[in-house]
Formats: C-alpha cells, sequence, structure tokens
C-alpha cells in the first residue's frame, strides 16, 4: 500500500501526502514527502467526518455513490476518494499542485488499494 500511496505523491506536481484510512478515522497506511510538514492523521481524521457526512447526505438524495470530494484551500488542496465501503484514500497537494492530474492518480490508486484489500 505504502508503494501506492508514495508513487501517487510522487507522480503529481504539489504532491505532499497520501493516507489510506477507515471512515472510523483509523490510519491504515500513509506517506508523507520528506519536508512537506503535513499532519497526515489529523487532516485524515477530519476529513473521514466530511466525507463521511457528504455520503450521508447523497444517501438521503438518492444520487448515487460518492466518487470524489475536493477541498480547495488558500494553503492547499485535498482529494478524497472512497476505496471501499470501509475506507477511503486522500492525495494532499500544494495549492499550485496539478488537480487534475491528481485527481486522475487518486482514482488510479483508489483502485489499486481496492484490489490489495
Amino acid at each position: 500500500m505504502k508503494e501506492i500511496l508514495k508513487s501517487a505523491v510522487a507522480s503529481v506536481e504539489g504532491g505532499l501526502a497520501s493516507v489510506v484510512m477507515g471512515f472510523d478515522g483509523v490510519p491504515v497506511e500513509q506517506y508523507v514527502h520528506d519536508g512537506a510538514g503535513v499532519d497526515i492523521e489529523t487532516l485524515g481524521v477530519e476529513y473521514s467526518n466530511a466525507l463521511t457526512e457528504v455520503r450521508r447526505t447523497a444517501d438521503s438524495l438518492s444520487s448515487g455513490a460518492v466518487q470524489e470530494v475536493a477541498v480547495l484551500t488558500d494553503s492547499g488542496l485535498v482529494l478524497l476518494r472512497p476505496v471501499n465501503q470501509e475506507y477511503f484514500v486522500a492525495l494532499v497537494l500544494t495549492a499550485e499542485g496539478n488537480l487534475g492530474k491528481g485527481r486522475f492518480l487518486l482514482k488510479r490508486a483508489a483502485r489499486a488499494l481496492a484490489q490489495e484489500m
């Protein structure tokens, strides 16, 4: 799993960190680029709550399963994608990171992680 996460971070401009985490907030595996200064576990725990609420809202609206959530802030980009019903993967980029490529790599990473689980 760590190699999948590392590859996603290293393959995108502005890649900082990635984590596989349960929707219960328990991290499974993580990778943080040297010197990134990202507290990926805390970030994952906080966004697991947000992603759970987004999934709940999508269910109540009968709009289908959530495929991806992107959070863009002044300081960076956080992309979240469910791997299965129990786990999700997050990719953190700098504010100048390549959002399109990050989305593509996260989708690919989620598929690879689902096969490993």
